[in-house]
């Protein structure tokens, strides 16, 4: 079971014919035919799900990857639109279904027929964790970035998080115990024997769940790409990754289904034509401050306003004189 229920299964009042999902990067375009006899019917969402169970009645378990809010239907409605999307963390492979929804009842649950294995940044292999009385070492044998060889990621973070309940791959809330910043790493790359450590304190101690997160820097923000719970019960431990059995069927790069759902796949993230230099639209907080006479103002003004086509965008920012730019301009890119 993932984060979140979904409402019981309802008689249907409305058709939806020719419906499907294009991923794009971060992005997924909802597509459906919608026609309904109900000229009552409240206003309704389109929402794209993942669930680790096939669905057959009653409760639909999963995680919600994106919602179009779509108003009061007409008799016909034609929809095609793209929204920011949420893709679960972890390895396992997902059912996906097209639903529409009152907000209160599933008005129509649509499957598509094969399993979707989201292709994204990923823990690889066993992480030990070696734990003292202030501090937790973590080594991770590999990570990678599986996406094609000129899809270069945005920044990667691990994140050291303590969870008041066991973390599946959806939201979260916790507190944070610390990260790392790892950098940009090109499609079909690696990394190995990545080795961090993170402090503890008596907080740390009380707390049941505590997970090691690979994030990505996204348009939307930071977003959870894989995910192992941590055991600090004892000084060494090995953590097995958390990945469910993937059946041959799993389509793992391109998804097609029947003649009008079609699903297809594009390029998780748009690479990168200058790799020398971290994207000011990308890196982190902490980055933007590690650059000398560069205010911390400056660096809010410039996460708030991100992100940026062209230089002039950021020389019109407060604060940002010509030295600054040059500065900015030396370390950073556009891209």
């Amino acid at each position: 079971m993932l984060s979140q229920p979904l409402f019981n299964h309802q008689n249907p009042v409305i058709n939806v014919s020719d419906y499907g999902y294009t991923i794009d990067g971060d992005y997924v375009e909802l597509r459906a035919f919608i026609q309904t006899v109900d000229s009552d019917i409240t206003p309704v969402s389109l929402q794209l799900w993942a669930s680790t169970e096939p669905y057959e009645q009653g409760v639909l378990t999963g995680v919600k990857i994106a919602e179009l809010d779509c108003g009061c239907l007409s008799p016909t409605t034609v929809i095609k639109e793209t929204v920011a999307a949420a893709f679960p963390a972890g390895q396992s492979a997902y059912y996906v279904y097209l639903v529409v929804t009152d907000g209160v009842h599933v008005l129509s649950c649509l499957p598509f027929t094969q399993m979707e294995h989201f292709v994204q940044p990923t823990l690889i292999g066993q992480l030990t964790t070696t734990v003292t009385e202030n501090a937790v070492s973590v080594h991770i044998e590999q990570i990678l970035n599986p996406r094609d060889a000129d899809n270069l990621s945005g920044t990667l973070v691990l994140e050291l998080w303590s969870l008041s309940d066991a973390y599946q791959g959806g939201a979260f809330n916790g507190v944070s115990l610390g990260s790392v910043i790892l950098g940009t790493l090109a499609g079909q790359s690696s990394w190995y024997a990545n080795t961090c450590s993170f402090a503890l304190d008596t907080h740390t101690a009380t707390r049941e769940h505590v997970v090691l997160m690979l994030r990505e820097w996204t348009g939307q923000g930071y977003l959870t790409r894989d995910f192992r719970e941590v055991n600090l019960a004892s000084p060494a431990i090995t953590q097995e990754p958390i990945v469910d059995a993937v059946p041959e069927e799993v389509v793992q790069v391109a998804v097609s289904s029947p003649a009008k759902r079609t699903v297809t796949r594009r390029a998780a993230v748009k690479p990168s034509t200058n790799t020398s230099k971290p994207s000011i639209n990308q890196v982190v907080e902490a980055q933007l401050a590690a650059e000398k006479g560069v205010s911390k103002q400056v660096v809010a003004n410039i996460l708030a306003a991100r992100p940026f086509k062209k230089w002039e965008e950021i020389a019109k920012l407060k604060g940002v004189g010509e030295k600054v730019l040059a500065k900015l301009k030396a370390s950073f890119s556009l891209e």
